[in-house]
């Protein structure tokens, strides 16, 4: 099933994967200043000439088989921030999951640690 909302957002919803991904979005602007200098972008026929991805999202249903802490329930990837955050399904007995904080350090915008961040496990990325 797909959902979408024209110039701002496209949603799948999926069944039975065996990846156990339950739904992917993206979300999309037509102004190029609103992508900011990192861009991800598609075309965008008749509505604009072209589409910028300014947030994406995968969520995942939990894995029994998978071992604790590495079953991700979400993954967000900030676009314009060049940030990535991975949201794990919480432990057996546990009140609380464990977050993965990605910045990517090359390009033109290095994002503020807040103090949110600072208590998640922070990794930075360069690429050469």
């Amino acid at each position: 099933m797909k959902h979408q909302v024209i110039g701002e957002s496209i949603t799948e919803y999926f069944q039975d994967r065996t990846d156990f991904l339950v739904y992917r979005s993206i979300e999309l602007t037509t102004d190029r200043n609103v992508a900011g200098a990192r861009q991800f972008v598609l075309p965008g026929g008749t509505l604009a000439a072209e589409l910028f991805i300014t947030k994406m999202t995968q969520c995942y249903d939990r894995d029994s088989t998978a071992l604790s802490g590495t079953d991700i329930a979400k993954r967000v990837f900030f676009v314009r921030e060049g940030k990535a955050v991975f949201y794990f399904h919480f432990g057996k007995s546990q009140i609380t999951g464990k977050i993965k904080t990605y910045l990517h350090t090359r390009g033109p915008l290095i994002p503020v640690i807040s103090e949110l961040a600072l208590t998640q496990e922070v990794v930075f990325l360069t690429l050469s």
